[in-house]
């Protein structure tokens, strides 16, 4: 599923290629008319899909870090 719409059918959700060739979602709000991307498009973000009550988006991300470096951090 690449969309997805909220509860209160306020908002929908989707993924698309960012320029970084990975997935980004973004989000339309109706009420304000107004699309916004909400991930970076730094990893590969996919599948959004709100909770049952329309407070939580989630989605499957593709996270591979290469040569990580540690410090204190």
């Amino acid at each position: 599923a690449g969309v997805t719409w909220s509860p209160d059918s306020r908002w929908i959700a989707w993924s698309m290629e960012a320029p970084t060739e990975q997935g980004a979602l973004w989000v339309y709000d109706l009420q304000n008319d107004k699309a916004t991307q909400i991930t970076s498009g730094m990893f590969n973000d996919f599948n959004p899909a709100f909770d049952r009550k329309g407070e939580f988006l989630y989605f499957v991300s593709n996270r591979k870090i290469e040569s990580p470096q540690y410090d204190e951090f």
